[in-house]
């Protein structure tokens, strides 16, 4: 099996010889939890088989369940435990030669889905012919024509940082890269590669950030602006919690510590306090998120653009309540003494009652 997906794919040798080592002690290791093979020819147990296939496969798999996509396969019951060991050899040999490729995993997915479907067009026609997204030159190389495009990109990206010291929304890194193969905008990259899309442009030193970039991709879902309001911003639920308590504890505090219907209509200030900062956060979330909405999903786009009208009019709307009708209201004397009043003959009542 790995000698003739080197034929078809032009794997190294070396990494073949690894991979043989690699896949015969993870089937071992399977066999030996199963139990010892029985019969005058023993051969490996289906279970152990399986049990490698799904480990390994284990995130194309759910890849291929999130786009939603359908894997190579129709039906994991119908493999065969030859064409189960066949795409474990595909998967670990196309990682062997990954390179820092590694490092998106959903990029891989998007690998071996095209591999595999080469490999059964292959295996369809039953002739042992170079895959084509592999052969160029009349010489055939996975490492070459499918990990090389991919990594020159990342390496390019890599060297536009200034040694880490450019800003986050200048570069692309691997999270970016990653994401992009959330989607099944990865599809457009078609197979084998299509090297003049806008993914693969490799950025030039004079450009200084993302927005000036008409013909390249920018970040994928979220982009890291060096701000100081990000204290605000990643830890808003805190600076909500101290806030809304200083801000509870002060009315207190100037109430003398007494705990009257006066001091429980002060506050009701903490509803508006508490709208006011929610729109605060929704609105930072717009501006955090600024130089990634062209590859953002529809619905991450529209859950802020959501959470930021809802907050907005209800922090108007509260607040405005609460200033200029509940408040004027509220401070005066004829409103204070109604309340009690009421209350004093809800209690008269309930004594009259028992």
């Amino acid at each position: 099996m790995l000698d003739l997906l080197q034929c078809i794919f032009g794997f190294q040798e070396g990494n073949v010889k690894n991979q043989r080592e690699h896949i015969v002690h993870l089937l071992a290791n399977e066999q030996s939890r199963v139990g010892k093979p029985s019969g005058n020819e023993p051969k490996i147990d289906e279970g152990a088989v399986h049990a490698v296939f799904s480990k390994a496969l284990d995130n194309y798999i759910k890849w291929c369940s999130y786009l939603p996509l359908r894997p190579v396969w129709n039906n994991t019951d119908s493999l065969t435990k030859e064409k189960k060991l066949l795409y474990v050899c595909l998967y670990y040999l196309m990682w062997g030669e990954a390179a820092n490729v590694r490092f998106l995993p959903e990029g891989l997915c998007y690998i071996f889905h095209h591999l595999a479907r080469e490999l059964e067009e292959i295996l369809r026609k039953q002739t042992a012919e170079p895959a084509e997204s592999c052969s160029s030159n009349g010489s055939v190389s996975f490492l070459e024509n499918v990990i090389s495009p991919l990594y020159d990109i990342i390496a390019a990206e890599a060297a536009n940082n200034k040694n880490g010291r450019a800003p986050h929304s200048a570069w692309r890194n691997y999270d970016d890269f990653n994401e992009f193969f959330w989607s099944l905008k990865c599809f457009h990259l078609g197979w084998p590669w299509k090297l003049d899309n806008p993914f693969f442009s490799k950025p030039s030193k004079k450009e200084k950030g993302m927005f000036g970039r008409g013909h390249h991709y920018g970040k994928t879902s979220f982009v890291e602006h060096r701000t100081f309001l990000h204290l605000y911003h990643s830890f808003h639920r805190l600076w909500m919690f101290l806030i809304m308590m200083f801000q509870g504890l002060t009315i207190i505090a100037f109430n003398n510590g007494s705990f009257d219907m006066k001091t429980v209509l002060q506050l009701l200030s903490l509803g508006p306090t508490y709208v006011a900062m929610k729109f605060i956060e929704s609105l930072l979330d717009i501006l955090m998120m600024y130089g990634a909405y062209s590859t953002s999903r529809g619905s991450a786009i529209t859950r802020v653009l959501w959470r930021f009208c809802w907050f907005t009019v209800a922090s108007f709307t509260i607040c405005y309540l609460y200033v200029y009708v509940f408040l004027p209201f509220m401070s005066s004397d004829n409103f204070i003494s109604t309340l009690l009043y009421k209350e004093i003959s809800r209690m008269k009542d309930c004594t009259i009652w028992h």
